[in-house]
C-alpha cells in the first residue's frame, strides 16, 4: 500500500487534493480569506480557506504576501464558495510561505 492508492474491500481509492494557487481574497462585506483558489464558471472556490480575522500588519494587507505575521489571527480552515461578482480583488502570495 502506498500514500496515494488505498484498497478497501477490493476497491481502489485515490486521495483527492484540491489544488490551485494560494491567494488572499478580499470579498465584499469586508471578508478576507487566504486559501487555495479554484476558478469555476460562475464562482471562486477557496479550499482550505482561513478567514484573516486580524491582519497584524502596521501598513496594509499586502504585507502578508510572505506569510502571516506574529499578530496575524486566522480562523479555522473551511471551504468557501463565492460568486465572482462578490470578489473585490485577490493578492498573489509567496506559495511556500502560506502552505506550511
Amino acid at each position: 500500500m502506498d500514500d496515494v492508492n488505498v484498497k478497501i474491500d477490493g476497491e481502489r481509492y485515490v486521495k483527492v487534493t484540491e489544488s490551485g494557487p494560494v491567494k488572499i481574497v478580499v470579498l465584499d462585506q469586508g471578508y478576507v480569506y487566504v486559501g487555495r483558489c479554484e476558478t469555476r464558471t460562475d464562482e471562486l472556490i477557496i479550499h482550505y480557506a482561513r478567514c484573516i480575522i486580524r491582519w497584524g500588519t502596521d501598513k496594509h494587507l499586502g504585507q502578508l504576501i510572505d506569510g502571516p505575521l506574529e499578530n496575524t489571527r486566522l480562523g479555522d480552515p473551511c471551504t468557501v464558495q463565492v460568486l465572482h461578482g462578490k470578489v473585490i480583488h485577490t493578492i498573489e502570495v509567496n506559495q511556500n510561505a502560506w502552505t506550511s
